[in-house]
């Protein structure tokens, strides 16, 4: 393990967090209006979350004891909530795709290439390493633009998920060692996503060399002197076996990264399946109301997601 006060991690954090903005510059210069939007629904949603379990809980509790008006308007609170969350997290989707869309497809592409071609040597076009991060970066300007968003909204669900452990505490404080077991997803999978970038890179060569010999074979051109000299089979047998070698090494990465994502949801599982049977038992024994169950049931359930949202937006920006 790299230690994190080595200058060079530093370094690599300093740079992403440099690329991060200047990717959400050019979203606010493009397009303020939905950039601010897309930011503010998604700040505002993680007030909402809370709402929500806090509603259910004074619901179910203020129904047991039967006060009809303070049930009726937990109900309705529960109610607004739910759908404002609904429709925050399918406004915020829309604004960041055009606020990325518009940064993205109308200036990254060209800022890609004057960075390419703006190098005064050409020593780098026979670089194997720099050829294989082209060739990762061709036709990708939109996965580079919503990694700067991604790393926006991990934050945002980070922050969603401590509102989640503060009502779990408020439950029990022996409910926040489930975070031990929601943090299991999150270790698993960063695994097996660096076993698929690995292999995306090991065989980026490879899938240049498929790419290459294609054009080859399809470009009007060369193709004439393909025919000419009968090295059509050749030259697609070539292709071919390229472009399998690379596709088995890839799939080989995913299926060990699906494997180590199963077993951290696995881990997660049973240590939900705990919680519950935790809270039910404390409302058995008169330490918990009944309206506590549906908090945990609520809270335990979004923590899945929180952690699930987090690890997959986290891995996007990475």
């Amino acid at each position: 393990m790299s230690d994190p006060k080595d200058p060079k991690d530093r370094l690599v954090l300093k740079d992403y967090l440099r690329v991060w903005a200047e990717l959400l510059r050019l979203c606010w210069r493009n397009d303020p209006g939905h950039t601010a939007a897309a930011l503010g629904v998604r700040i505002a949603g993680v007030g909402i979350f809370a709402g929500i379990s806090l509603a259910l809980r004074a619901t179910v509790n203020a129904s047991q004891s039967h006060l009809v008006t303070a049930a009726a308007v937990g109900a309705v609170g529960a109610a607004v909530a739910y759908c404002a969350d609904w429709a925050v997290f399918g406004s915020a989707h829309n604004l960041r795709v055009v606020a990325a869309e518009k940064g993205g497809m109308t200036e990254l592409d060209s800022t890609i290439v004057r960075s390419i071609t703006g190098i005064e040597t050409l020593d780098h076009l026979e670089q194997p390493e720099f050829l294989d991060r082209v060739t990762l970066l061709r036709g990708a300007s939109w996965e580079v633009m919503d990694s700067a968003w991604a790393s926006i909204e991990s934050v945002l669900h980070v922050l969603r998920l401590g509102v989640v452990l503060a009502l779990l505490g408020s439950i029990s404080p022996w409910l926040l060692l489930l975070l031990a077991f929601a943090a299991a997803p999150l270790w698993f999978d960063s695994r097996g996503q660096r076993l698929t970038r690995a292999a995306h890179t090991a065989t980026a060569a490879q899938v240049r060399l498929q790419r290459g010999l294609l054009e080859l074979c399809t470009t009007a051109g060369p193709g004439k002197e393909v025919r000419v000299t009968g090295a059509a089979p050749m030259l697609l047998e070539l292709q071919a076996e390229a472009w399998e070698s690379a596709t088995r090494t890839r799939f080989r990465a995913e299926l060990r990264a699906a494997l180590w994502k199963a077993a951290g949801w696995l881990l997660y599982s049973l240590g939900y399946a705990a919680a519950l049977v935790f809270v039910v038992s404390r409302v058995g024994s008169g330490h918990a109301a009944v309206g506590d169950v549906v908090l945990g049931i609520t809270v335990a359930g979004n923590l899945r997601a929180a952690v699930f949202q987090a690890v997959q937006r986290s891995s996007e920006a990475a």
